[in-house]
């Protein structure tokens, strides 16, 4: 299995792509989690389902889980997304206008959200043991999938579910003890 040592605060950590699932193998479940309380939170808001998972895919990048949702909320009751980066907005907006937005891990993410089982999500964590974490582009991403994918075929997981376990499992491994559930507000977790 795919081995990358990187740092974190000025400590290496070196761990297979396969070791850290299995560090986060109760957290497989964390996008079906996460597309029932998108589902749940659109029903009561009357909003479509996909709205939902796009606006907290829009303003995924570079936030925290619980930021994140707390952007999206506000953005969906109000239209307004206090304390998102400006390149956020710019991608709301855009995304009200046409109804699309790019980029690879904000389309993968969406996806994701709404049940998609071969979606692979590369954010700042995992380009941290399956890429390059200085996110240097297509490539890399499309490298850092690669070897997701090859570490689910080995556990027999789907892509999805073997992200979210090595997301959880890196995250622990540094020192976060929870890993936050996306759970939008006035939903059962």
């Amino acid at each position: 299995m795919s081995v990358r040592v990187f740092r974190y605060r000025g400590k290496n950590y070196r761990a297979p792509l396969g070791q850290l699932a299995l560090g986060g193998v109760d957290r497989r479940d964390w996008y079906e989690r996460s597309k029932r309380s998108v589902r749940e939170y659109a029903h009561t808001q009357q909003l479509n389902p996909e709205y939902v998972a796009s606006v907290v895919a829009i303003l995924s990048p570079r936030v925290s889980v619980d930021f994140n949702v707390k952007l999206a909320d506000e953005y969906c009751r109000t239209g307004k997304a206090s304390g998102a980066m400006g390149a956020r907005v710019d991608a709301l907006d855009k995304y009200e206008r046409t109804g699309v937005f790019s980029g690879p891990k904000v389309n993968a993410f969406k996806l994701a959200l709404l049940g998609d089982s071969r979606a692979c999500v590369i954010d700042s964590w995992m380009y941290r043991v399956a890429g390059d974490e200085r996110y240097p582009g297509k490539l890399a991403y499309i490298d850092a999938c690669d070897r997701v994918r090859a570490c689910a075929e080995q556990l027999g997981w789907p892509i999805a579910e073997t992200q979210a376990a090595i997301w959880t499992g890196v995250r622990r491994l540094v020192g976060f003890p929870d890993v936050p559930s996306l759970t939008m507000p006035g939903v059962s977790s």
